[in-house]
C-alpha cells in the first residue's frame, strides 16, 4: 500500500535514513541530497530546521513542504513543493522536485508522488504548477507527461539549453 507522509523529526528512522543514504548526494543531472551521508540526529535537526526556517518570498526562501513515499513501511522517496514562485524558483526548479531511492526507480513511484504533490499543491491554491527537468532526464520528463504537465519555453530562462520547463493548470 502506497502512503505518503510530510516529513518531520519523528519519521526519522534507520530505514529512512538507508533510503536517504542510498539516493546520491550529486545524481547524473547534478541534483543535490544533502541528507546523504548524515546521522539520525543530524537529519533530524536538518528537518527541524526546515521546517522552522523564517521564509522571504523575495528569493530562495519560500514556504516549502516535505513528503515522503512508502511502500507499506519502506520508505520510497520523497519530495517536496514549494507554495510560493518566485523568479528565482520558475528558473530554478519550480513547484515541485522528487527523488527515488535508485533501487526502486521506473516503478511508477515518482509519478504516484507528483500526483500527490500536484494535488497539494492545487489544495493551497495553487492552480498553476510549474516543473522542469535536465534535458537528458528521460525517466523524469515521463513522469511529468504521465502527469499531463505541458511544456513551456521559460522567458526568464532562454539561454538554459539543458533544461525542459514544464507546466500544469489544475
Amino acid at each position: 500500500m502506497i502512503i505518503i507522509r510530510e516529513l518531520k523529526p519523528n519519521l526519522i528512522d534507520q530505514n529512512l535514513k538507508e533510503m536517504l543514504d542510498e539516493i546520491p548526494k550529486v545524481d547524473e543531472f547534478l541534483q543535490t541530497n544533502d541528507y546523504n551521508g548524515k546521522s539520525i540526529d543530524e537529519i533530524k535537526s536538518m528537518v527541524e530546521q526546515s521546517i522552522n526556517k523564517k521564509v522571504d518570498n523575495d528569493d530562495e526562501d519560500v514556504p516549502q513542504k516535505t513528503f515522503v513515499i512508502y511502500e507499506d513501511t519502506l520508505p520510497i522517496g520523497l519530495g517536496g513543493v514549494r507554495l510560493t514562485m518566485t523568479p528565482f524558483w520558475l528558473k530554478h526548479g519550480g513547484h515541485l522536485w522528487y527523488k527515488i531511492r535508485p533501487t526502486k526507480r521506473r516503478l511508477g513511484y515518482a509519478t504516484k508522488l507528483t500526483d500527490f504533490l500536484v494535488y497539494y499543491l492545487s489544495s493551497q491554491g495553487i492552480h498553476t504548477i510549474y516543473a522542469q527537468c535536465n534535458i537528458d532526464n528521460i525517466a523524469s520528463q515521463k513522469v511529468l507527461t504521465n502527469n499531463h504537465f505541458e511544456k513551456y519555453d521559460n522567458p526568464l530562462c532562454p539561454d538554459c539549453a539543458d533544461t525542459l520547463f514544464y507546466k500544469k493548470e489544475v
